[in-house]
């Protein structure tokens, strides 16, 4: 009776263990296109999907940009700079992954999409996420809502700030 008691309890755990990894329902995908730093386009069985990227705000591409949501002065300079660096963060994460395959993995602290429909995952490419390279240079800041990595994009931008690169150099 021990035994089965024992045999129980362990297979309940594999069984929630299991679940808990497939709830992160982790895939991979080619990518069809960068649209901007933040947001890519993945190859999916019935076509593309786009994928908004968890945790990272970078500059847009397309539209206004507002110093003050990156701390800082609204003035024309700093909108120039901001653009800039909008188009540098897309070239950079263009060149990460044009014609690559990614990891995407969702959150459970997000809900599945954004009110944009686009789908919300982090995008790994060589161990790392997306979000966290953008940190690391600066070209982009925490995006404000809980998400899994929040603790670690925000060292990454306190160091990309300290050291001025990115749009913390604006």
């Amino acid at each position: 009776m021990r035994v089965l008691k024992t045999s129980i309890i362990v297979l309940s755990l594999i069984i929630i263990a299991s679940g808990c990894i497939d709830s992160k329902k982790i895939d991979q995908r080619p990518v069809e296109e960068v649209i901007d730093a933040d947001t890519v386009r993945v190859k999916d069985a019935p076509g593309t999907e786009t994928i908004r990227i968890i945790g990272a705000d970078a500059p847009e591409t397309f539209g206004q940009n507002q110093p003050e949501f990156f701390n800082l002065e609204d003035t024309e300079e700093n909108r120039q700079c901001l653009d800039e660096k909008a188009k540098e963060a897309d070239d950079y994460v263009r060149e990460l992954l044009e014609n690559e395959t990614v990891r995407l993995e969702t959150d459970p602290l997000e809900g599945p999409r954004d009110q944009y429909d686009r789908k919300l995952a982090y995008v790994f490419i060589d161990g790392k996420t997306i979000g966290e390279k953008l940190m690391e240079n600066g070209y982009a800041t925490v995006f404000p809502t809980d998400f899994r990595y929040e603790r670690k994009y925000q060292e990454l931008e306190v160091e990309a700030k300290h050291h001025e690169i990115g749009v913390w150099s604006c």
